[in-house]
């Protein structure tokens, strides 16, 4: 096949001089606390095993499919050890746990029933909307195990650096192969291929790593043997109750004279006065449409987000603008601050022009749309492995899941979405241009 037509995206000094730090005067932030009502749900496990995960449907009256869905993992699945203070455990069997669930909107009378039930001899119930991902997604994790399983087997234990250079290899195959994101053994490997230390621990801790996938393996298994079937809940009883509850968010607001683009802030401990982590939001590739609510936050809006965090005690929690960045690229904050955030856009928009280079590709070989939309997902993956890069697929995941679903309607809409992505990209660089 010939070689993808790839845009490249490249880095340019930022134009202007370099800002100074500057305070966030312009944008206001505070937590406030929310009175709401949650459901509290009783579940208890009616079998002899014990049950691993639940998932927990909202349905409103007169619906047939729930509005939202909580999933729980009870922890065990995984062969892992069960260890208190490490985690929730399973439900025993025939004993009880108590779960809050959010509800959408507290003027509905939400009713929650059981979509999913899985437990540790591998035995499940729900429904097929509910199993078939459920299930998708453990075959996806054997899958990876089995290929790590093979690759920890087949290891070269001769000297440090020849296993290395091997998981190395190994992690970059399997990162072309895999198209379904993420794998947190792949990362394990990744990071003992590039660290330090003799031959003896890299060989212990690459131990330690299989025999947790081999119980993992183990444990996922029982659940994939056979054709997938649909089974009422009822091994699992459920009851509920309204419930009173507090929730916070976060309240931000725009006194500036501009549309706010992009902002962090960071969580500051009561207790100790530590940061203890934060978020940052960037709207840079959002078309502005100035509609309040959404997007871009407008001068005068006030804008509120879930607070992410744990309140202890009832200790309200102090949060700091960390920078504030405006649609006319005016910024208040840490200049290295502004710098990485212009650094982050530049990685993402040279994602997209990969895109738009395969989008190039599946337009000049409409019939091999399909195989050229695969290829290019693993190629770049295998790329952004070798970079030790996390992240940078989603655009192509989606691609995939596209093209896969219907190859005629992703072949019919690759010049809109070429233009689509190719105006997201010119937003995200605007600040390179002189």
């Amino acid at each position: 096949m010939k070689g993808l037509v790839v845009l490249a995206c490249v880095s340019a000094s930022l134009q202007g001089p370099v800002p100074s730090d500057t305070a966030v005067k312009s944008v206001r932030i505070s937590v406030r606390p929310v009175a709401t009502t949650r459901l509290r749900v009783t579940i208890e496990n009616l079998r002899d095993s014990p049950l691993v995960e639940s998932t927990i449907g909202l349905f409103a009256p007169g619906d047939a499919r729930p509005r939202s869905e909580q999933f729980n993992n009870f922890g065990g699945y995984l062969g892992g050890p069960e260890t208190p203070g490490l985690g929730p455990l399973p439900v025993a069997p025939h004993e009880q746990r108590v779960i809050d669930v959010e509800v959408p909107d507290s003027q509905l009378q939400w009713k929650p029933m059981l979509t999913l039930v899985s437990f540790a001899n591998g035995y499940y119930e729900g429904t097929l909307d509910a199993l078939t991902p459920w299930r998708e997604a453990r075959q996806k994790q054997v899958d990876d195990l089995n290929f790590w399983l093979h690759a920890i087997d087949t290891l070269p234990s001769g000297s440090a650096d020849a296993a290395r250079r091997y998981l190395r290899e190994q992690a970059i195959k399997r990162a072309g192969q895999a198209t379904d994101g993420a794998s947190s053994l792949r990362d394990r490997m990744w990071t003992i291929a590039n660290g330090t230390g003799t031959l003896p621990d890299l060989l212990a801790t690459v131990n330690r790593a299989r025999e947790t996938a081999s119980r993992q393996h183990a444990a996922l298994q029982p659940s994939l043997a056979g054709p997938l079937s649909e089974r009422r809940v009822a091994s699992v009883a459920l009851s509920f109750e309204p419930s009173a509850a507090t929730k916070y968010v976060v309240v931000i607001e725009n006194a500036g004279t501009r549309p706010l683009e992009a902002w962090a802030w960071d969580y500051i401990d009561p207790r100790t006065g530590k940061t203890r982590g934060g978020e940052s939001t960037d709207m840079g590739g959002v078309h502005a449409d100035g509609v309040p609510g959404r997007g871009h936050i407008l001068p005068g809006e006030v804008r509120e987000h879930p607070f992410g965090h744990e309140i202890v005690n009832g200790e309200m929690p102090s949060i700091k603008l960390k920078y504030a960045l405006f649609d006319d690229l005016s910024f208040e904050g840490s200049a290295t601050d502004r710098d990485a955030l212009f650094r982050q856009r530049e990685r993402y928009a040279d994602d997209l022009a990969y895109a738009i280079g395969v989008l190039h590709r599946v337009a000049a070989e409409p019939s091999q749309a399909v195989a050229v939309v695969t290829a290019a997902r693993a190629e770049r993956a295998r790329v952004l492995q070798e970079q030790g890069r996390h992240g940078g697929l989603s655009q192509l995941d989606e691609f995939v899941r596209a093209v896969k679903a219907s190859p005629e309607n992703f072949v019919a809409n690759a010049a809109a979405r070429e233009a689509s992505l190719e105006s997201h990209r010119q937003a995200l660089v605007r600040h390179m241009k002189p």
